[in-house]
């Protein structure tokens, strides 16, 4: 990759990142902050530019665009992103796995309110992850498939992603997550290096 494009990739991620977007976890309704809004308005700038169809943006910055294919017949693939950044998660691939490490959650809040008892320590849990009921691969042979003809080896690591994706595949619309380079997902030191941005 050329310098210049490199250098114009980092320029628009640290504008992106730039524009405060942290959902409200305690709210009990559906609501977008401004910075979302925000974050939402400008992709709907830029793949208008990239020159999508139907690019729209609703109230909940839910922002939608259609690229038409060139291959008459083909399947349509959706891709899907959420733009907040969220608070700390337990995922887990199996079920059992997943409330015992919710069980031990509240176990070390119990432990860390025993030691300080002067303090206030508050766990709230709420499941908002889940895994797609079975298999389904059709989005991920395709995946495979268009890498395959990039002569792209891929790199094959499971993975639970957005809460997007999540709560889209609990209801039947499976939503795999197509790894961008990032590490430590969801935690305060979340990142990912130049090199796999570029």
């Amino acid at each position: 990759m050329s310098d210049a494009i490199e250098s114009q990739l980092i320029r628009r991620f640290c504008r992106y990142l730039a524009v405060t977007s942290q959902g409200d976890t305690a709210a009990s309704k559906l609501t977008r902050p401004h910075g979302q809004q925000q974050l939402a308005a400008m992709m709907t700038r830029k793949l208008t530019l990239l020159g999508l169809d139907d690019v729209v943006i609703d109230k909940q910055a839910t922002v939608t665009g259609v690229k038409p294919g060139n291959r008459p017949g083909a399947l349509c693939i959706g891709f899907i992103a959420h733009l907040a950044r969220f608070s700390p998660a337990v995922p887990d691939f199996d079920l059992q796995a997943f409330h015992d490490r919710q069980q031990q959650t509240l176990a070390v809040a119990a432990e860390l309110g025993r030691r300080y008892p002067d303090g206030n320590v508050t766990v709230t849990l709420n499941d908002v992850y889940s895994n797609a009921p079975g298999e389904y691969r059709r989005a991920i042979d395709l995946l495979l498939q268009a890498l395959a003809a990039l002569a792209v080896v891929p790199k094959i690591i499971p993975m639970r992603g957005g809460t997007d994706g999540a709560a889209l595949s609990a209801k039947g619309i499976f939503i795999p997550d197509y790894f961008t380079g990032a590490h430590n997902f969801h935690l305060r030191f979340e990142f990912f290096t130049r090199q796999r941005l570029c």
